[in-house]
């Protein structure tokens, strides 16, 4: 669907479960998120070498980081770190 014209900033929300790198993913989010939308990804524990690789594309993606949660999965005792970044430009 990236590239298809139709998708182009249609959406309020974009979510991610472990599926690409921070970079890569703010990248493609950012063509399908209409401005104020969010995308949300969920990560490992630790995902501070992610995070700070973001950071290099976030301007160029128009996008902004809004906030991050950590989270507790239950029934399997896993924590995840859930990221969440704005769309603030098209």
């Amino acid at each position: 669907l990236i590239g298809e014209k139709a998708c182009a900033g249609r959406f309020d929300t974009v979510l991610s479960r472990a599926a690409f790198k921070l970079p890569e993913l703010v990248r493609m989010a950012s063509f399908f998120l209409a401005p104020g939308g969010l995308l949300i990804a969920m990560k490992g524990p630790d995902p501070r070498e992610e995070l700070e690789a973001a950071e290099r594309v976030l301007t160029a993606a128009g996008m902004t980081y809004a906030a991050s949660r950590d989270v507790s999965l239950p029934g399997i005792n896993l924590s995840r770190k859930i990221i969440i970044y704005r769309r603030v430009s098209r």
